[in-house]
C-alpha cells in the first residue's frame, strides 16, 4: 500500500451545514404549504399534496438527525466521528438529483412512464445502501504496529480485518487510519477485495515518521460502497495505538574518533600507573624476541618442544558521561529547534557507538530540558532502547535545571571518566563565557570541572565531528 500522505492540520469534525439546511428547508415547506397550493391553484393535485408533505418530512428527520447526532457526539465528550455513519459519495448525490428530476416531472406532467423510471431508479438506490450496512455489521477490526522506530525509517502498520458473518462475505472494504503528533498528521489507507464469510484478510501500510517522540494511531474508519457505489457505509472504530520514533542516528567523523582513541589511551596510562587493573588471558602464541619470560607457559613449551608465551590483551575501556543541556528561548525559532534536534541526534549517536564498541564500559546521561532525565548502565546492546526512549521523548524547555547535571558531573568525572557537555546554548570558542555562565548560577562554590567539554549543537560547531543526513 502506498504510505500516508501528511496533512498540513489536523482532521477535524465540521459543523453538519447540510443538515441545518435541510432541517430548514423541510420547516419552510411545512410552513409554507398553504400559500404554495393557493398560488398554483388548480394545478395542484393530490398527489402533489402527498409529495410535499412526504419531501417535508424527509428533509425534517434527515436535518434534526444530524444536528441531533451532532449534539450527542459532544455531549458525551467524544474526540472523534460518531461510531455509525451514512454518507453519499459524489455519484449517490448525483443519482439522487435524477431521481428528484424524475419524481418532479411525473407529478408536473402527470407521465406514468417518468414515474416507473423514478421507480426502477429507486430500488437500486435502496438495495445500496442496504447491503452496505449489512456488509459492516459482525466485523472487527484491529491492527499490529511496531513498538518503536527510528526517525525517518519506514514503519509498516497491518490491518486485520475478520468476517464474523455466518453468510455474508464482505467485499471492497477501505480502512483508514490515523496517524499523527504534535507536528504532522497522517491518513494512511488500506483497500480489501473480498473478506469470506467467518474469515479474516490482512493488509499493510507504510508510514514515513520524520519527527522523534510518540505518534498516537486511531481510530479506524472502515468504510464500504458496494456494489454500486451510491451510499458509503462507514464504521468509526476507537482503537488507539502508540508508537516511539527514536531519534535520528548520524555518524561521527574520524577526526572524533581520533580524539576519543586518545583519551581512552589516556586513562589507560593512568590505569597502569596505578595498577588498579590486570589484564586479560588472550591467547598463547610463540616466544619473540623482546617478550616477558615471565609470560612463558612452560607445560604448552614442554608439548610444543618450543617457548610458547601469554598474550595478553588490556580489559580497560573509558566510562563516558554525557551531559545534555536542552535549552530553548521561549519564543523558540526554527534555528533554535534545530540545535535540539541536533543536539539529541548527536547525543543519542555518542552513546549508541559507545555502547555497542566497548565491553565493560560505564556510560551515564544527564538530560535538563522541560524535565530532568537521568540514565546509567553498561555498555552493550541491550541498553539502547530504554537510551533511545528517553532521549526520543525529551522536551526543550526555557529554564532547564542546572543543579541536577552540576550534581551527576561532581559525582562521576574523574580521570576515569571522559565527560561531554551538550548544549543548545551559544558558546564561544574558548568557552569562557558559558563556564562564567555555569559558575554565576551554581551556588557555595560549585563549579564546573575543568575536564568536561563543551559541545554547542549548531551546525557550524557539529559539521567537523558529525554529520546527519535528514531526507527532504
Amino acid at each position: 500500500m502506498e504510505p500516508g500522505t501528511p496533512k498540513s492540520s489536523e482532521t477535524r469534525s465540521r459543523f453538519p451545514v447540510f443538515g441545518a439546511i435541510c432541517a430548514v428547508v423541510g420547516i419552510a415547506m411545512v410552513v409554507g404549504f398553504r400559500s404554495m397550493r393557493d398560488l398554483l391553484g388548480e394545478l395542484w393535485s393530490d398527489a402533489w399534496t402527498v409529495a410535499w408533505l412526504v419531501l417535508a418530512a424527509l428533509a425534517i428527520l434527515w436535518g434534526f438527525n444530524t444536528l441531533f447526532e451532532r449534539w450527542w457526539r459532544f455531549s458525551r465528550n467524544a474526540a472523534g466521528p460518531r461510531r455509525f455513519r451514512v454518507h453519499l459519495p459524489r455519484p449517490g448525490v448525483v443519482y439522487l438529483v435524477m431521481m428528484g428530476a424524475m419524481l418532479t416531472g411525473s407529478l408536473l406532467g402527470r407521465s406514468n412512464m417518468l414515474m416507473l423510471m423514478f421507480a426502477l431508479m429507486a430500488g437500486p438506490f435502496v438495495i445500496n445502501g442496504w447491503i452496505t450496512v449489512a456488509m459492516l455489521r459482525r466485523v472487527r477490526v484491529t491492527r499490529t504496529v511496531p513498538k518503536s522506530v527510528m526517525a525517518g525509517e519506514p514503519a509498516s502498520v497491518e490491518i486485520c480485518l475478520e468476517n464474523r458473518k455466518i453468510l455474508l462475505p464482505c467485499w471492497v472494504v477501505t480502512v483508514r487510519d490515523q496517524v499523527a503528533n504534535r507536528q504532522e498528521s497522517m491518513t494512511p489507507e488500506v483497500l480489501l477485495i473480498h473478506v469470506p464469510r467467518r474469515s479474516q484478510r490482512s493488509a499493510a501500510y507504510q508510514v514515513r515518521l520524520q519527527q522523534r517522540g510518540r505518534y498516537v494511531l486511531g481510530p479506524l474508519h472502515v468504510a464500504t460502497r458496494f456494489p454500486m457505489g451510491l451510499v458509503e457505509r462507514g464504521l468509526f472504530i476507537a482503537a488507539q495505538d502508540e508508537i516511539i520514533v527514536f531519534p535520528r542516528l548520524g555518524r561521527l567523523s574520524s577526526r572524533w574518533k581520533r580524539e576519543n582513541l586518545l583519551a581512552s589511551e589516556l586513562v589507560d596510562q593512568q590505569q597502569l600507573r596505578k595498577g588498579v587493573f590486570d589484564d586479560e588471558f588472550h591467547a598463547i602464541r610463540e616466544y619473540r624476541s623482546g617478550d616477558n619470560p615471565k609470560a612463558i607457559h612452560w607445560r604448552t613449551s614442554a608439548r610444543q618442544t618450543q617457548l610458547m608465551v601469554r598474550e595478553f590483551h588490556q580489559s580497560r575501556e573509558i566510562n563516558v558521561l554525557v551531559l545534555l543541556d536542552l535549552w530553548v528561548p521561549p519564543a523558540a525559532s526554527d534555528e533554535d529547534r534545530l540545535r535540539v534536534e541536533l543536539a539529541i541526534s548527536f547525543a543519542a549517536t555518542l552513546c549508541v557507538e559507545q555502547m555497542r564498541h566497548s565491553r565493560d564500559a560505564h556510560l551515564q546521561l544527564g538530560l535538563a530540558g522541560q524535565e530532568v532525565g537521568r540514565w546509567e548502565g553498561r555498555s552493550g546492546p541491550a541498553s539502547v532502547e530504554a537510551l533511545l526512549e528517553m532521549l526520543a521523548l525529551a522536551q526543550a524547555g526555557s529554564q532547564p535545571d542546572w543543579k541536577e547535571l552540576r550534581r551527576i558531573a561532581a559525582e562521576h568525572t574523574s580521570s576515569l571518566t571522559r565527560a561531554l557537555l551538550v548544549t543548545t546554548r551559544r558558546v564561544d570558542q574558548t568557552d569562557a563565557g558559558f563556564r562564567e555562565a555555569w559558575r554565576a548560577s551554581s551556588s557555595e562554590g560549585d563549579r564546573m570541572p575543568h575536564d568536561v567539554q563543551v559541545i554547542e549543537a549548531s551546525p557550524e560547531s557539529m559539521r567537523p565531528i558529525f554529520s546527519l543526513d535528514v531526507e527532504s
